[in-house]
């Protein structure tokens, strides 16, 4: 059961990955494209004859701030978390290995940037695969939202293999527990066992990394009191201890 869990997981990250690194390719040939075609006397498309190309950087200026003012109006809206990680933020910057937010947001701005230098020099072609490679990446970037705001099961799944995960490697386990631990009090109570089987087990996997590979017996202590103490004022006869 453990390894066909395994290689589901990584069949879902080869997709991803598949996908991310799909788009970068495609990015790369419309910019060579774009290129070829402003150097290019021979080949002539209607954009080599237009002189004021401004209305195609207003365009884009609007798009570059669009990812920043999605994640503003969302960010109070999709704030649920789970097991300490916040569902819109394991889509937007946890999940993607190319394209995360923050790189998306740069990658925005330096494509405007060469978009303004390339209409200095009279490369229309070349502005026109910037916006459209622009577009592209909000479209994947908007599809990572709508997949966090809907797939609420199958981030739920996504977020604890992820945590496995960074067990395994021993990564931020003392962030990862106090998230988890300041998620789990506020929700214990409304707990059904299943759910809190799961926080169990993966607090038992942080709170042992602790204790074995860094060696901080007081802090695995510490975190076990905390634990009890909200299950020892919970109301919920589902995650009570007996």
């Amino acid at each position: 059961m453990g390894k066909l869990k395994k290689l589901i997981e990584k069949s879902r990250q080869f997709k991803t990955n598949r996908k991310e690194e799909i788009i970068l390719v495609f990015s790369i040939i419309i910019l060579i494209g774009g290129l070829i075609l402003d150097l290019n006397c021979m080949i002539k498309t209607p954009l080599n004859h237009m002189e004021d190309m401004s209305w195609l950087l207003s365009i884009q200026t609007s798009i570059v701030v669009l990812p920043i003012a999605i994640v503003a109006l969302l960010s109070g809206i999709i704030s649920e978390s789970y097991m300490g990680v916040k569902k819109i933020a394991y889509y937007l910057h946890i999940k993607p290995r190319i394209f995360n937010q923050k790189r998306i947001i740069i990658m925005e701005f330096i494509l405007l940037f060469i978009s303004v230098c390339m209409n200095m020099c009279h490369f229309n072609n070349l502005i026109f695969s910037c916006l459209i490679i622009e577009m592209i990446i909000i479209l994947y970037n908007i599809s990572g939202i709508i997949e966090a705001y809907y797939g609420n099961i199958e981030v739920e799944n996504e977020i604890k293999e992820y945590l496995e995960k960074e067990v395994d490697l021993n990564k931020k386990c003392e962030a990862h527990i106090s998230a988890l631990i300041s998620d789990w009090v506020k929700i214990s109570s409304k707990q059904l066992s299943d759910e809190f089987k799961d926080y169990f087990k993966i607090f038992f996997k942080f709170n042992l990394a602790i204790m074995l590979k860094e060696k901080d017996t007081k802090k695995a202590n510490s975190n076990a009191v905390k634990v009890a103490k909200a299950l020892l004022t919970s109301n919920s006869n589902d995650c009570k201890c007996d």
